[in-house]
């Protein structure tokens, strides 16, 4: 074979035509991960589009990159869809790469010409489809194994779900645990193990009745067990933890119920930390990848996965009478972290609470440590001058 049909042979299987001998430099292009690929490959020269010389890099290597990107996540629809000419053709839902590259993947040109060189390097007769309209995607999977874990703790085995192989199904031939066990690995894999500095600052709110003053820790730090009697999205009825939150706002939106006219009072605390601690910080998951990122694919799926895992874990729940089996799965989870992923740490740097988004007061936190209440006013600073007391009815919220 030429050289010339095998150059057209490797534009046709990457979905190009004829590409314009040009150069370009990483300005025109708003895509982070393509601005770096472009950096990181160019060399001194003169780029066509801003007319100067910079660092530049050829307009063939920047389109090869991106319909690399175009291929992870999209597929020619002959490998995987019935074709049908009396019906119109593939059976199933196709685009052309314009769809693709500049409304689904969303691709800014901020250069006329460039768009023009790149419209006209593409090839239109090739269509593209999403294989994960159709099939599981491994984000998919993974979800379906985390809504799995739910079932079961829920509806079938609650305490000795670890120990037992009868909980496979036909479509996950996975224990339960193991479900566990995958979500701590990306954890660690993705550094959500996070020092809490000492004295950090928590704030925390308890809704009462106007015959209640509350003038000391023990009144507001984590409650004695004997009256843990409702379950939390941590903790189950029985077991005390200390919740709190960064800021005054999302500790008054996580705590106060408007509804509840017999506790018209709140008072709310400052809590510092004593030492530094360690947390599970759901809150800083690393950005989904760009799928144009070459070096970071690996991560495309399982980061789509845990933060729609987050997002689930940290879902507001309506406080009726299935709250004590809808907040099984979360109460398991941090028992995972307290004990279990502890544990596999060998003892060191155990985890002392969780951080989570906020479910009523979006954008922000709120977090788990695990302090009984006991541990709570021996381990957490509290300042009596910092007390607040108040008419819920007059918290805006």
């Amino acid at each position: 074979m030429s050289m010339i049909m095998e150059e057209y042979e490797r534009r046709s299987n990457m979905g190009l035509n004829r590409i314009p001998n040009k150069f370009l430099c990483s300005q025109h292009i708003k895509d982070d991960s393509i601005r770096k690929f472009i950096d990181r490959k160019s060399m001194l020269g003169y780029c066509d589009y801003c007319e100067r010389d910079k660092k530049v890099i050829t307009l063939e290597d920047v389109l090869f990159y991106i319909m690399d990107g175009v291929k992870f996540l999209y597929t020619e629809p002959v490998e995987f869809m019935a074709y049908d000419g009396s019906e119109g053709g593939y059976q199933g839902t196709t685009y052309y790469i314009d769809d693709v590259l500049f409304d689904h993947l969303e691709l800014e040109i901020d250069d006329n010409q460039l768009f023009r060189d790149i419209e006209g390097s593409l090839d239109y007769t090739k269509l593209w489809a999403d294989e994960t309209m159709y099939y599981d995607s491994k984000a998919d999977i993974m979800m379906y194994e985390w809504d799995y874990f739910k079932k079961v703790v829920k509806h079938r085995a609650r305490y000795l779900f670890a120990s037992s192989t009868k909980l496979e199904s036909e479509e996950y031939r996975v224990n339960p645990f193991q479900i566990l066990e995958n979500i701590g690995r990306m954890c660690r894999t993705y550094k959500l193990v996070h020092p809490l500095d000492k004295g950090t600052k928590f704030y925390r709110c308890r809704q009462h009745d106007t015959a209640t003053i509350i003038s000391s820790v023990e009144q507001i730090c984590a409650p004695p067990q004997q009256y843990v009697l409702s379950p939390n999205r941590m903790s189950p009825a029985g077991i005390s933890m200390f919740y709190g939150a960064f800021n005054e706002a999302t500790a008054f939106k996580e705590t106060l119920d408007l509804s509840n006219t017999l506790q018209p009072k709140y008072t709310s605390a400052v809590f510092a930390t004593k030492r530094d601690l360690k947390v599970i910080d759901l809150s800083l998951l690393p950005k989904i990848p760009s799928p144009f990122e070459q070096r970071k694919r690996k991560d495309y799926y399982p980061l789509i996965f845990l933060s729609d895992f987050v997002r689930d874990l940290s879902a507001p729940i309506e406080r009726d009478g299935r709250v004590h089996i809808e907040y099984v799965p979360t109460q398991i989870i941090t028992e995972y972290f307290r004990y279990t992923f502890s544990e596999y740490k060998n003892g060191e740097n155990k985890i002392d609470g969780i951080i989570y988004p906020s479910a009523r007061n979006k954008g922000e936190k709120a977090c788990v440590l695990f302090l009984d209440h006991e541990e709570s006013i021996e381990e957490l600073e509290f300042d009596p001058a910092l007390l607040k007391r108040g008419n819920v009815k007059k918290v805006v919220l």
